[in-house]
């Protein structure tokens, strides 16, 4: 492996290119795995949380017979302040007044989609081209493992569009069939094309969601082995989820038992996200931090890997 593969995580700080090297001697090696979070769907034009919350507050207020938002606490608060911190209040609040699972998803995938204007747009995304090329399989090596935390379908109907072959695994004890790439959905799935799939597990959006996935003791250790036998890069996933930490600080753990001293991977984060506090944070969690100032040079990072790769195959 490439010397980048064990350098501290301090000499590695916001080094693009020493990241990528890393990165792409993963991808020679069929060892890259993707987590995506919900900057990707922001950045291809789905609602932030706060816009999720409006939606799924319209919807509400609208049904005939429901209370007046006045007579709500958490959505009247949403609606004269709207933050994620009420945000997430007024979705607990819809997730308390419709407790059916697949009442709740209709609403949340109703307010997921509302301006979704079609497949074809996503052609023009340059992210999602650079996610689809570095995903693809080729002799510099591909990506086989996508972790989501999103809900959508639109990563999986782009790459189907480019004819790379989709398995979804949104159950713990599915059966795989042959596909190019598996992506994960820990936290529900609430597809776009409703005709090809179906969901009947709550989607994890509501504190309730929340807390039974943590206690789901079988998806946390399935989630962490994936992330402990890959180098992973994050994108679009901001810091400070608690399962996602607590599964990082146990892989980190796993790893140091083994005596393996690498980095479990590289978490790309946005303009507008928080970066981590510290360089011990940072090491804590065993993820490479790297701050990008425009989210338009994500694709450019994820081609440079894909490049490196094709480089390191073309001089061995």
């Amino acid at each position: 492996m490439s010397k980048s593969l064990y350098a501290p995580i301090g000499t590695l700080l916001n080094n693009r290119s020493a990241s990528a090297a890393m990165l792409a001697d993963a991808l020679t090696r069929s060892q890259l795995a993707i987590c995506v979070g919900a900057g990707i769907s922001k950045y291809i034009g789905l609602p932030t949380l706060v816009e999720l919350a409006e939606r799924m507050v319209e919807n509400v207020i609208a049904r005939p017979g429901m209370t007046e938002p006045q007579s709500i606490p958490a959505i009247h608060s949403f609606l004269a302040d709207q933050s994620n911190d009420t945000a997430r209040r007024a979705i607990d609040e819809v997730g308390r007044l419709f407790p059916d699972d697949r009442e709740f998803n209709a609403i949340v995938r109703s307010a997921l989609y509302r301006n979704l204007k079609g497949d074809a747009d996503l052609l023009s995304h340059r992210l999602l081209v650079a996610i689809g090329i570095l995903v693809m399989k080729a002799a510099r090596g591909g990506v086989s493992d996508v972790l989501t935390f999103n809900y959508d379908d639109l990563l999986e109907t782009y790459l189907k569009l480019c004819g790379v072959r989709v398995e979804q695994v949104n159950e713990l004890y599915q059966l795989r069939e042959p596909a190019d790439v598996y992506v994960h959905h820990p936290h529900g799935f609430l597809p776009y094309h409703t005709s090809q799939y179906e969901t009947y597990e709550r989607v994890v959006l509501d504190s309730y969601s929340y807390h039974k996935l943590q206690l789901n003791q079988d998806c946390i250790s399935l989630l962490e082995r994936m992330l402990s036998e890959h180098i992973t890069v994050f994108i679009g996933v901001a810091p400070g989820d608690r399962t996602l930490d607590n599964m990082l600080v146990r892989v980190k753990e796993t790893l140091d038992r083994r005596g393996i001293h690498r980095p479990t991977g590289v978490w790309i984060l946005g303009p507008d996200e928080p970066d981590f506090t510290t360089v011990e944070t940072a090491a804590q969690l065993n993820v490479v931090p790297l701050q990008f100032t425009s989210y338009d040079d994500y694709p450019d990072y994820l081609l440079s890997i894909c490049q490196e790769a094709l480089q390191a195959g073309t001089d061995d």
